[in-house]
């Protein structure tokens, strides 16, 4: 969030995505100023960018957050809950959720991060019978390729372009 705030005005002309943990006290610096938050993890946080937005008269665009690997040091909604929590992301007033995103596992076994790739593309296919989503943003500098070919259409690829963060 330091970093989004320290940034802002020094980028025009871009779209903004937030990417990573949100505490719901510093909605209030991203909410009507990104163009898509991508990590709406739990209702607390869903209910804090609904109330903003709302104050400032706009709809955020957001994506759900899924712990696809269901892993205990990483945040979202287990994969049994994403949808239920889409639907409720869609009946807020400020709120346009626009799809799902994911991080795979850190794991070197290829065939289980594809079946956690490929169970992604399932629940984003089938969330789009239900509303107009866009996204399945899964895919980081270390596994794109592989979510590429299982259905990812975004992907967050800052390591490969910026290098490691201090």
């Amino acid at each position: 969030m330091q970093e989004f705030i320290a940034k802002y005005d020094a980028v025009t002309g871009a779209r903004r995505h937030f990417i990573g943990r949100l505490q719901t006290n510093k909605v209030k610096y991203l909410v009507g100023k990104c163009d898509l938050i991508h990590s709406v993890d739990r209702d607390a946080l869903m209910d804090a960018i609904d109330a903003r937005a709302k104050a400032l008269g706009v709809v955020q665009p957001v994506l759900v957050e899924v712990n696809a690997g269901r892993e205990p040091t990483k945040s979202g909604y287990p994969p049994e809950e994403a949808e239920a929590a889409l639907l409720r992301a869609a009946e807020k007033e400020g709120l346009a959720p626009l799809g799902y995103m994911a991080m795979l596992p850190a794991a070197e076994d290829l065939s289980l991060l594809a079946g956690l790739a490929d169970a992604m593309r399932a629940l984003f296919e089938h969330g789009k019978t239900l509303l107009p989503i866009r996204y399945l943003s899964m895919g980081m500098s270390g596994d794109y390729k592989l979510c590429l070919g299982h259905g990812a259409n975004m992907i967050r690829l800052g390591t490969s372009i910026f290098g490691e963060r201090n």
